[in-house]
């Protein structure tokens, strides 16, 4: 059994070329608009059919990783698509259009004069037309067959959504919570700090009147010390000079 992915990834193969096929087309119709009206009016129906390829584009991409089942489905609808986009790239070889056309200003003025010396018969055009017609009610179908199971991708898309949307309000309320636990032990330590700062504060006072008390005592030792230190010296003093009238009067009795 081919693996799914690789039938959608030749989908989207077959998918790419219809719009580049388109887009040639388009530059085609543009060219010979102003020569002939009636010609042009033959590819009227080639930017609807763009519009439905780019909307299968989107559609394939999403069913490689939803739905490999209709992957298989759309490649399958878009094989019986493929020759005739085919047929219409060699209508568009035959006039120099590559597949790729470019639709600027200035590759468009190169297009354009590769139509005038190149013309598609209307014949040819009248066969593009009913090819481009034929490929639009192809496409419709495959669009309205992928659809219905597009609505279901898309209920799945949605339900995944709203699960994510859950995990996040879920994810959200814990983190409130957290930070509220965060706040709450912030806001602890930050009376903790208040507390100790009172303390310290008080401290402070307490140390300074003890050192003041402590300051009062000192001085007044000092002073008490001097005043022994003074008393001493003057008995000193007095000694001294006991002593020495002493003396003088020991002397004076020899002499007699």
């Amino acid at each position: 059994m081919a693996d799914p992915l690789s039938l959608a990834g030749s989908a989207v193969g077959i998918i790419s070329l219809g719009i580049q096929v388109c887009n040639g087309l388009l530059v085609y119709a543009d060219a010979i608009r102003g020569r002939s009206q009636d010609l042009s009016d033959h590819l009227d129906q080639v930017q609807p059919l763009l519009a439905l390829f780019k909307s299968l584009e989107l559609t394939a991409t999403r069913l490689e990783t939803l739905n490999p089942e209709n992957a298989k489905i759309l490649r399958d609808n878009m094989s019986q698509t493929e020759g005739k986009l085919k047929s219409l790239q060699v209508l568009l070889d035959d006039v120099g259009i590559s597949p790729s056309a470019t639709t600027d200003i200035k590759g468009k003025m190169k297009e354009t004069f590769r139509v005038v010396v190149y013309p598609i018969k209307k014949s040819k055009l009248k066969g593009a037309r009913q090819t481009v017609q034929a490929l639009l009610s192809s496409l419709t179908a495959t669009i309205q067959t992928v659809g219905l199971d597009l609505e279901i991708s898309q209920n799945h898309i949605l339900n995944e959504a709203h699960k994510t949307v859950a995990v996040i309000k879920s994810n959200s309320i814990e983190m409130k919570a957290e930070m509220a636990t965060s706040y709450n032990k912030v806001a602890d330590v930050e009376g903790r700090l208040i507390s100790v700062q009172q303390d310290l504060c008080g401290f402070s006072k307490k140390a300074d009147g003890e050192l003041g008390f402590i300051s009062a005592d000192t001085k007044e030792g000092l002073e008490n010390t001097r005043a022994i230190l003074g008393l001493m010296n003057n008995l000193s003093l007095q000694l001294k000079q006991t002593s020495s009238n002493a003396s003088g009067t020991s002397q004076s009795h020899i002499t007699v």
